[in-house]
């Protein structure tokens, strides 16, 4: 299977970033993976498509990007800038790597993106709700309609803890619980010794 992931924050220095870039380093071992993100440095042994982004944007901020601008803080004109490199990325590599499904990190913006592949290419794809995009969601009233629309194209939704399913619901409502799958965050084994 070809898996394709589509992270907007660079790989280290985030909960997100270290969540698909492990999660990526685990699946490729028994599956074809690529990724579309904004990080030069990428993945030993994954295909990577860096997007090259105009200005940065974060939802709370992020350690990689110290001067980024935040969702809730950004114009018209900056927002459409970014989607345009991450849909110029993010067509490139569905044409060029023809993934057999997408997953996408963060409720928005890019299943806004992927819900245009979905349509255009036929492509499924899934989301992982991390929880740090909610509080943009909640207060900027620009964003839940066009996640919406996206999230209802998605096969599944995966939270990653119960209280993220809920926060997701005071925003959205239960229209998605039929399409949504916990996922609680897990570890990494390889730090604790072999006989705990």
């Amino acid at each position: 299977m070809k898996i394709l992931y589509l992270q907007m924050f660079p790989l280290h220095g985030s909960g997100s970033g270290t969540y698909a870039r492990e999660l990526a380093e685990e699946v490729a071992k028994k599956h074809e993976v690529a990724m579309v993100v904004p990080d030069k440095n990428g993945i030993k042994g994954i295909k990577t498509y860096n997007v090259k982004l105009p200005i940065k944007i974060a939802f709370t901020g992020h350690p990689e990007w110290p001067d980024c601008k935040l969702y809730t803080k950004v114009g018209g004109k900056e927002l459409s800038a970014n989607y345009l490199a991450y849909f110029s990325e993010i067509a490139k590599a569905v044409q060029e790597f023809q993934p057999n499904i997408i997953h996408v990190h963060h409720l928005m913006p890019l299943t806004w993106i992927a819900r245009f592949i979905k349509i255009a290419y036929g492509d499924n794809f899934i989301v992982t709700a991390h929880g740090s995009e909610l509080p943009t969601l909640e207060k900027d009233k620009r964003y839940p309609y066009l996640t919406a629309e996206a999230l209802a194209k998605a096969v599944r939704i995966v939270p990653n803890s119960f209280w993220t399913k809920e926060w997701m619901n005071k925003i959205f409502g239960t229209q998605f619980n039929k399409k949504i799958r916990i996922t609680p965050g897990g570890v990494n084994l390889s730090l604790f010794p072999e006989h705990m």
